[in-house]
């Protein structure tokens, strides 16, 4: 197997969205799950399309902000009650239907190390699409690329994830996923994870191999869970024109021929 080269990377990098038609594929299979859009910020998209049926099993907020502000507001209130114990004393948990081998390896643990015991807040156990704020470490000059497997520290959590990188659109709702995370700006990276409220601090790290100590790859923090939100992976074939007409062009780049369809414009 051949690693690409450094050089590679850059000209991706420069030209993100072109893409070479196969030689092996016709094109029209190869892109048969791509359709055009006249225009990426006012073309509508239905977030529920070409879903998979487990899509389903995911946990959806009707109003997210107004949810957050219940669920906190909610923790604070518990706080303030006479049946909370106050900070500095000495409790005693009793954790009910533990299996055995879970509870024999974390005493053999709680000798060699301390045992963090954190609760959760409403909907925290439930699986959503979470959407974070994340930007390339300075330290790390490795590429980092989308769907790469990375190791999140977010709050008190710890979780494998294989996150896409995407835009931040303020005025669309569709947003352009991006094959590489950048060093010099922000990105969104959404994925499968348990529910978490912002704001709360992210350091993404990645293992070069088994042996290997993880080292910090990125940081940032999570924005928000929705779903529904639309990222779409843009893609530009080039070539070279064969015969033009009125609304329809022939192409021809490495010995295939494909036909584009052109606006009225």
């Amino acid at each position: 197997m051949v690693e690409p080269s450094f050089s590679f990377y850059l000209y991706i990098l420069e030209f993100p969205d072109e893409v070479d038609t196969p030689l092996d594929v016709p094109a029209r299979k190869r892109f048969a799950k791509y359709r055009g859009l006249k225009s990426f910020r006012t073309s509508s998209r239905d977030p529920k399309e070409s879903l998979p049926p487990e899509y389903a099993r995911i946990f959806a907020f009707d109003n997210f902000s107004r949810t957050q502000k219940h669920v906190i507001a909610k923790a604070l209130e518990m706080e303030e009650g006479d049946d909370c114990a106050p900070p500095g004393s000495y409790v005693r948990l009793h954790i009910k239907e533990v299996p055995l081998s879970v509870a024999s390896k974390l005493c053999l643990l709680a000798r060699t190390i301390p045992i963090v015991s954190c609760g959760l807040l409403q909907h925290e156990s439930k699986m959503s699409v979470l959407h974070f704020s994340i930007k390339k470490h300075n330290s790390y000059d490795a590429p980092i690329k989308s769907k790469e497997e990375l190791i999140f520290h977010v709050g008190f959590r710890q979780f494998l994830a294989r996150p896409v990188f995407s835009t931040d659109n303020f005025n669309s709702d569709k947003h352009k996923m991006e094959r590489f995370l950048h060093t010099s700006r922000f990105s969104m990276a959404s994925m499968y994870a348990p529910i978490s409220f912002p704001s709360l601090p992210l350091i993404a790290l990645k293992a070069s191999g088994e042996a290997s100590v993880p080292v910090v790859a990125a940081v940032g923090s999570l924005k928000n869970i929705d779903p529904d939100r639309i990222i779409l992976k843009k893609m530009i074939l080039t070539g070279y024109p064969q015969r033009v007409s009125k609304l329809k062009a022939s192409v021809r780049d490495n010995e295939m021929c494909i036909q584009w369809g052109l606006s009225a414009a």
